[in-house]
């Protein structure tokens, strides 16, 4: 009997291949995206859930808070803790089983590890030549690391790898990069030409979703991280099963007077806390100071798992309403086999029978689509889609139930509907199109609502993030290209430096050059601490490092009183903004020329104040807690002439304003002249515009991945859309024929077809708008500033997607409104 349904259901689809092809490519469309997106977003809300016993590991932080004498103005949260703060609490609270200690690779100094942040690998090859790569994602650790979190081995053992001194465990891709097909361990890399480490070691690749980014840990045995009371690790703690993680930081909270005794000894005035995030929260926190880890968005991630439901539903909605449009050609054959007996288990076998045809071909093209799509989706919009057999049984369970359900609605539907009619009524219906019109309005309604939220949502978020890419941030940054200066640097370093600037600046197509020790868009930037000796007002400040008297005039920097950087100016100047200026205590700029005021943290080194720029904005326009108080005008700018008073801050970046028609030969030129002067180094440049917008890049993938499933819900709308109007236009060949033999013209034909069209998108655009609003404005709280929402922000897109679904059904309208009704009336 199940053989005969499956042959009568593969004649039907067979005899219908337009609307089989619109079905099967429906859904297929739909699955996939629903695949894709609920297995991503699902994968990424689980960040780091698979170290073992994660409920029991949380990361220690701390908040700065700086008061003045009217009352809290300043805060900063570190992602870390004083490196001797963990064996300081481990040793007060029994609650602490183990800890773990990591040292990011800004915070990388040579009095601590023997080289500086900047990191280039040595490692000789099998014929005797030498090969240098670039890291950034080195990082040294405690030696119990890979024991603390669940990171497997390939070659080594976890206990061991880490213990002694000198010794560096590489990930997968690392060693295949060093080593090619060689076992690296046993070999030796050298860091800067000054470090050497033994490769002890080989950890798999982290997976996607960990908030965790490095590709080398080196042991921190023998490094004397407890010597140095500034320096700040990323402290991770696994407490016992009973411990209450909140109540466990309000003990540790009663001994801050302890733990932070030489912050509060010279900064009587300020407050620090520390707080503690569980392991499985770190990912979707704000980025801290000195946190440079990875970092993701949970709202967005929910969005993107309402987004693969609504696709599925949309795919659905298309395959019901194409299901109901084409039940008006079955009725008489419904009707006959009702009046010889056949019950409606029968009707439900045949349906579900065809139901279940086409949703496993549309679940096979899915699925072979996936794997196609594989790579392009990951390089173009960052979603990884996980190989099958790494796919959870929780995810496979939630993809058979989602096809399962496909084929119980969409075969349960027409079913339902077969058997709530008498024979008598089916044969009446069969004559009368438009008997189910209403549910297929309700259905085309809900779909142009998803569709709506979508496009409508879309579209603010690339109206925000075009206004905050293209916001002025008080320097001219246009065509000025970044060139990273050397990472090994001799004892001459700053004399030749000196002279590849002179040099740099005499080339064809360099309009202008100057440098700085870091630039906007750093992942580090460099702040200094100051207090005024006057208004006994202390602050932070953001600094680029020491910069020439070029770096003004070179960025456009407006100097409102003072002067700026003089040549061969005194070691102990420094210009200061408007804003620093007012958090120090000074009303205007005038009054600060002159003053002296106290600059680093430790060295308390006395400087006058010579000069008072406008602010520039060093740090993005996000909103994070991290720096609640912190506005769109940011926190103040100190510029140091050179490396007069912060000797080992040298020059690190060389910025060049080129002439773009000439930007290829210049960058030729200036290569060539820095591996003269600084032979065996890596030539490194980028555009600083794209370095600042960097920051943004989070934002920027989840823009493409929202557009992305927003085209699609479009297509599903223009597939359904379709699909329903060569129905409808079908069930009208008469009547259509009957106008236009009494007289209608093309354009009463189309307005009378459209008519279907255009009702279910008045009362989608009333819902669509509210939730597409809302939406928009939980993105914008992202941002520090952000658009004002206009009406036509939501007019356009509305606009947009009445053309293109015009634009679908324009051949059938023309078809229609301009066929012979001498064809048209043949028909019975």
């Amino acid at each position: 009997m199940l053989f005969n349904y499956l042959k009568l259901s593969l004649r039907l689809l067979v005899r219908n291949p337009f609307f089989t092809g619109i079905n099967v490519l429906g859904l297929s469309v739909g699955f996939a995206s629903f695949f894709i997106l609920w297995q991503y977003s699902s994968s990424e809300l689980k960040t780091d859930q698979h170290h073992q016993d994660f409920e029991r590991i949380a990361r220690l932080g701390a908040y700065w808070r700086f008061p003045d004498q009217k009352g809290n103005w300043g805060l900063l949260t570190f992602g870390g803790i004083r490196s001797f703060q963990a064996p300081m609490i481990a040793g007060d609270f029994p609650q602490v089983e183990q800890y773990v200690r990591v040292l990011m690779q800004p915070e990388f100094e040579p009095d601590l590890v023997g080289h500086d942040s900047r990191v280039l690998v040595s490692v000789n090859r099998e014929d005797g030549g030498r090969e240098l790569f670039e890291e950034t994602r080195m990082v040294y650790a405690d030696s119990n690391i890979f024991n603390f979190f669940t990171i497997p081995l390939v070659h080594g053992e976890k206990g061991t790898v880490l213990r002694n001194a000198h010794t560096v465990v590489l990930s997968e891709h690392t060693a295949r990069k060093y080593f090619g097909s060689r076992n690296p361990v046993g070999h030796f890399i050298q860091i800067n030409n000054s470090v050497s480490l033994l490769v002890t070691g080989v950890f798999k690749d982290l997976p996607h979703n960990t908030h965790l980014v490095f590709d080398l840990v080196v042991s921190m045995t023998g490094i004397p991280v407890n010597q140095l009371p500034y320096k700040m690790t990323n402290t991770y703690i696994k407490v016992n099963p009973h411990t209450v993680l909140v109540d466990f930081i309000k003990e540790i909270n009663k001994n801050s007077a302890k733990y932070w005794a030489a912050e509060l000894l010279r900064f009587p005035e300020g407050k620090v806390d520390m707080f503690i995030q569980p392991l499985k929260d770190i990912a979707f926190s704000d980025p801290y100071e000195r946190d440079y880890l990875l970092h993701t968005s949970k709202s967005t991630l929910r969005v993107l798992q309402f987004a693969s439901c609504m696709i599925l539903l949309m795919a659905w909605i298309n395959y019901n309403n194409l299901t109901a449009s084409r039940m008006m050609k079955r009725m008489k054959e419904i009707a006959t086999r009702k009046m010889s007996g056949a019950l409606s288990a029968d009707f439900a076998r045949q349906f579900v029978m065809e139901s279940c045809l086409i949703n496993m071909l549309a679940a096979a093209l899915a699925f072979t689509a996936m794997q196609l799509i594989r790579v392009p989706a990951y390089e173009l919009f960052k979603i990884h889609i996980a190989e099958f057999n790494a796919t959870g049984y929780e995810t496979w369970l939630i993809f058979g139930l989602a096809i399962l359900s496909g084929i119980l609605v969409s075969g349960l539907y027409p079913t339902m509907m077969s058997a709530s009619y008498s024979p008598r009524s089916l044969f009446f219906m069969a004559k009368k199109s438009g008997s189910t019109r209403w549910m297929q309005s309700l259905l085309t309604t809900t779909q142009y609502v998803m569709a709506l939220v979508l496009i409508l949502w879309a579209f603010i978020v690339y109206l925000q993030l075009d206004f905050i890419l293209g916001i002025d941030i008080g320097i001219e940054r246009e065509h000025v290209v970044t060139i990273d200066a050397p990472i090994i640097k001799s004892d001459s370093y700053v004399s030749e430096f000196e002279a590849f600037l002179q040099e740099l600046r005499s080339l064809n197509g360099v309009v202008e050059a100057t440098y700085s020790a870091t630039v906007i868009g750093d992942t580090d930037p460099f702040f200094v601490w100051v207090k005024s000796l006057t208004q006994a007002n202390f602050t932070t400040a953001s600094s680029n490092g020491g910069v020439d008297e070029s770096y003004i005039p070179f960025y456009g920097i407006q100097v409102v009183a003072g002067r700026n950087f003089v040549a061969n100016d005194k070691p102990d100047v420094v210009i200061l903004s408007r804003k620093a200026i007012q958090r120090l205590g000074y009303s205007e700029p005038e009054e600060a020329i002159g003053e002296n005021i106290l600059i680093n943290e430790f060295n308390s080194d006395t400087v006058q104040i010579v000069g008072i720029i406008d602010d520039y904005r060093v740090k993005p326009f996000l909103n994070l807690s991290s720096t609640a108080t912190e506005n769109a005008e940011g926190i103040g700018i100190c510029l140091l002439y050179k490396n007069g008073i912060l000797n080992w801050r040298v020059p690190e970046r060389i910025s060049l304003k080129v002439e773009m028609s000439k930007l290829g030969a210049a960058l030729e030129q200036a290569q060539a002249l820095f591996g003269r002067t600084f032979p065996g180094s890596v030539f490194n440049w980028y555009f600083l515009d794209d370095h600042i917008n960097k920051a943004y890049e989070n934002d920027k993938i989840a823009r493409n991945q929202i557009t992305l499933f927003t085209c699609i819900a479009i297509g599903l709308s223009c597939l359904g859309l379709l699909g329903m109007m060569t129905t409808i236009a079908e069930e009208k060949i008469k009547e259509i024929g009957i106008r236009k033999v009494l007289g209608a013209g093309a354009i009463q034909i189309a307005q009378g077809l459209i008519r279907n069209f255009f009702w279910p998108v008045v009362p989608a655009v009333i819902v669509a708008v509210p939730v597409a609003y809302y939406l928009s404005d939980q993105f914008m709280e992202r941002f520090l500033v952000k658009i004002s929402l206009q009406w036509w922000y939501f007019a356009v897109p509305v606009a947009l997607l009445l053309l293109i679904l015009l634009a679908t059904i324009s051949s059938l309208l023309w078809k229609a409104a301009n066929s012979n009704p001498v064809e048209a009336l043949k028909y019975e």
